[in-house]
């Protein structure tokens, strides 16, 4: 899939093997375990949203997952890896988008984990 970044910069991220989705998957819901979710997730209060961002953040074992399904990713035509953000053209630019680049890896490959689980609970949780 390809996105705009809202810096301008083009991003292209590809699906993962599923192992590698699935590792990234697995520890994005162990970092976010006990958190509070509503059923609508823009319903979620700050100081929530803030503390599952803040678990997702400083996770050694998401960060080690996402970079692996980096690495098919291309940011402005640039492998996504580690060395990208210290790249002397491009690490900047890189480092103020890294968030968003994460959440578009993410998206790309967990996503499809999710799609028909969420709907397959609603009536359940109701």
């Amino acid at each position: 899939m390809e996105f705009t970044l809202k810096s301008g910069a083009k991003l292209v991220v590809s699906l993962s093997s599923f192992q590698d989705a699935h590792s990234l998957t697995k520890a994005l819901l162990k970092s976010l375990k006990g958190t509070d979710v509503p059923e609508s997730p823009m319903d979620m209060d700050v100081k929530d949203f803030f503390n599952a961002l803040i678990s997702v953040a400083t996770s050694d074992e998401v960060e080690q997952h996402l970079f692996k399904c980096g690495e098919r990713a291309l940011y402005n035509g640039v492998k996504f890896n580690r060395d990208l953000f210290d790249d002397k053209n491009l690490g900047e630019q890189a480092r103020e988008d890294f968030y968003e680049i994460s959440i578009k890896i993410i998206e790309v490959n967990c996503r499809p984990f999710f799609k028909r689980t969420f709907s397959m609970l609603k009536p359940s949780v109701k």
